[in-house]
């Protein structure tokens, strides 16, 4: 028996490397259009469809934690001009406040009233809840904190005309 390596390489080894080049290529591309195109453009459209859907059973938390500022008229004006706000009902709107500026031993205080305001929302069988806020950022985590398991939460931040729709507190992509 007379082994040629060329031969056996050329023969055999190329047609076979090139076909397991083709077939491992196939999902090596796939990957990348997932990951490049179409996750991206996924996650484009649901942004675009949670901001355009108020919820089937929507709810609207104002969590107003500057001292000496009341944000709940200026939320409520914003509310009643846009389509999927001004229908909530007044029941269905939860405020937690602070007339003082925010402490370190406030925390434990505020983390309990915003668990009871997440708890009444949830009880009421809401599905969104439009959370507006004003104050530091750390009660913010604490609203993240406690909406964590809970449905979703559409965020708004002040801005110069009123509100603007930041989008969802968590995406479940």
């Amino acid at each position: 028996m007379n082994l040629d390596l060329g031969a056996f390489t050329r023969d055999i080894l190329d047609p076979v490397g090139v076909w397991l080049g083709i077939i491992l290529a196939i999902p090596i591309f796939w990957t990348w259009y997932s990951v490049t195109l179409g996750d991206a453009r996924r996650r484009r459209n649901l942004i675009k469809a949670i901001k355009a859907n108020p919820g089937q059973k929507p709810s609207i938390l104002i969590v107003d934690l500057k001292p000496d500022v009341d944000i709940r008229p200026q939320v409520v004006s914003y509310c009643t001009q846009h389509a999927g706000l001004k229908d909530i009902p007044e029941d269905r709107l939860v405020t937690v406040s602070r007339s003082k500026a925010l402490k370190p031993e406030d925390m434990e205080k505020l983390d309990q009233d915003i668990r009871e305001a997440v708890s009444r929302l949830m009880g009421m069988g809401t599905d969104v809840t439009h959370c507006f806020y004003a104050g530091p950022v750390v009660g913010m985590a604490l609203v993240g904190k406690r909406f964590a398991n809970a449905h979703q939460i559409i965020l708004y931040h002040h801005a110069a005309d009123g509100y603007q729709n930041w989008g969802p507190l968590r995406y479940d992509i």
